[in-house]
């Protein structure tokens, strides 16, 4: 509008005949529109927290001069400036306070949900670059409504940046949930490892999984130490450590190595660990440990490491044999056939424990944050999360029909009793070569897929809203591999985007990324 803009009426009598009309214009033009909103934007550059030199964090502290009487929408953009276009993707954006602000849509652009009644929030986004950071980044964020600009600012990259945090406060107990990716294709290259010995897959989830396990102790009030000696691994220490020696090494390295208190760090504010190791390959598993200041000179803090850098695929195990593998028939699973043993060209495992059960994973992920949720502990939850492929079981053991099927009835496999002991009879989600989505039904004809998503990140959403600590709930998805003739990209782009994890309602923590952002690991 204008302020020039006039209304005419007209009305009539139809027994009378009498008429009447007037014109009313708009006076006092800047009191019909809604009060401007003033907003001070300043952005900051945070240490890095992340295994990679590839990532960067950034703050902005948003101020309205005024709280809104109504809920209010702002659109957002991004911008960094010295990466080449395309050169680097939004990890995550949140917000704090996460119930007062909530993400509406997502990405480089998107909108934002700020409440009545605030007038001051951060927005906090990480962001993934291709190559290594040099130090002369910068993000810019603009908000803005209707298409007007209300604030820009950038945050710049300074030498601070790429400091480690500080060693984080200790809240409350620590919940981590770690899902390692078993299936045998896990042996197949990797782009992190290409200047590894081992060269595959595996090799990158045993460090990335170590390093989730390292932060979730550090948040805990605990570090690794020397044995006989007091000083604890720096932040930095660890993540060279990890960067730069293989698995196989920093296993042996353990030996020498305790789980101890943080020096700045009291036993009576040190809080309780619990480990949960979900692996899924053919069949998913699961095993639990916990330790506590009262404890944690047993050994179990080196032990849990071990075992994370213990996780094999079951051909590396039991070659192309059932023999001597008590999970098979502890779950019933059907004799071998010839589909199960027969070995392509150029493939390094028979069919015998191929298929990815993500789904089973994922269902039972959900009823373990179920149940803490139903606790009501308020203790901080990390899930951490490798795959390095599409969710997909063996064709004939799927609800499907097609080449390789022989049923549309799905073999049921059933889940430890830990996880709920459901038994998933379906991959529940399927891809076409080029990233398509199709939904598969169980043998009751339901979609499983998109109702574990639902009640997966009800329960994340639950546990955010109980959780004492900052950054309370936090979840990282590490996709992995690029050597296919699916378009693993899109994949991974719908996959982790859309159909599974989604914090817009529940103010958690989400980041995802690929193989191609992680650190160049060595030996």
């Amino acid at each position: 509008l204008s302020g020039e803009e006039e209304l005419g009426l007209e009305v009539s009598n139809p027994e009378t005949g009498a008429r009447g009309d007037d014109v009313a214009g708009i006076e006092n033009f800047e009191n019909c529109l809604p009060p401007p909103i003033d907003i001070d934007l300043d952005g900051v550059c945070e240490p890095n927290d992340t295994l990679s030199d590839k990532d960067a964090a950034f703050l902005f502290d948003v101020t309205l001069s005024q709280p809104a009487d109504q809920d209010l929408l702002l659109d957002y953009n991004l911008e960094a400036s010295g990466l080449s276009e395309g050169g680097y993707f939004i990890n995550s954006v949140s917000f704090d306070p996460s119930d007062e602000v909530v993400l509406v849509d997502g990405g480089q652009d998107g909108q934002i949900q700020v409440n009545a009644g605030v007038d001051q929030f951060q927005i906090a986004i990480r962001f993934s670059a291709e190559t290594q950071l040099s130090g002369d980044e910068s993000l810019t964020l603009k908000l803005s409504q209707d298409g007007q600009v209300l604030a820009e600012d950038s945050a710049i990259l300074t030498e601070d940046c790429f400091d480690s945090p500080p060693p984080p406060p200790v809240c409350e107990d620590v919940e981590l949930y770690l899902l390692l990716d078993n299936s045998t294709s896990m042996l197949q290259p990797d782009p992190s490892t290409a200047a590894t010995a081992r060269g595959d897959r595996l090799d990158a989830q045993d460090r990335v999984a170590l390093y989730a396990y390292s932060q979730a102790i550090q948040e805990a009030g605990y570090g690794f130490s020397r044995i006989g000696e007091e000083a604890v691994l720096s932040i930095d220490e660890f993540t060279d450590a990890v960067i730069n020696n293989s698995p196989t090494a920093l296993s042996s390295a353990l030996d020498d190595f305790e789980v101890v208190l943080r020096p700045d760090v009291d036993a009576a504010e040190a809080t309780a660990v619990t480990v949960h190791l979900i692996t899924y390959g053919y069949a998913v598993d699961y095993s639990q440990a916990s330790f506590s200041a009262d404890n944690v000179d047993q050994g179990q803090g080196i032990a849990v490491a071990q075992a994370i850098l213990d996780v094999k695929t079951p051909d590396e195990l039991y070659g192309n044999s059932i023999e001597g593998n008590a999970l098979w028939s502890d779950r019933n699973l059907p004799e071998p056939t010839a589909d199960d043993t027969f070995q392509g060209d150029g493939r390094p495992s028979s069919n015998l424990y191929s298929g990815t059960e993500m789904l089973g994973a994922l269902q039972g992920l959900e009823h373990l944050l179920s149940e803490q949720a139903a606790a009501n502990n308020g203790s901080t939850t990390l899930v951490a999360m490798t795959t390095d492929g599409r969710p997909e079981r063996r064709a004939w053991w799927d609800t499907r029909e097609g080449p390789g099927s022989d049923s549309i009835i799905g073999e049921a496999i059933p889940l430890p009793d830990a996880l709920g002991g459901d038994p998933i009879t379906t991959s529940g989600l399927l891809y076409d070569r080029s990233g398509n989505p199709v939904f598969m039904e169980d043998n009751n004809g339901d979609r499983p897929w998109p109702q574990m998503q639902r009640d997966l990140n009800a329960a994340l959403d639950a546990l955010a809203a109980q959780a004492s600590c900052e950054d309370g709930v936090a979840v990282e998805v590490v996709a992995m591999g690029d050597d296919t003739d699916a378009d693993f990209p899109a994949i991974y782009a719908d996959l982790f985007e859309e159909q599974t994890f989604d914090p817009a309602n529940g103010g958690w923590r989400y980041d995802k990324q690929t193989s191609y952002y992680l650190p160049n690991f060595s030996d």
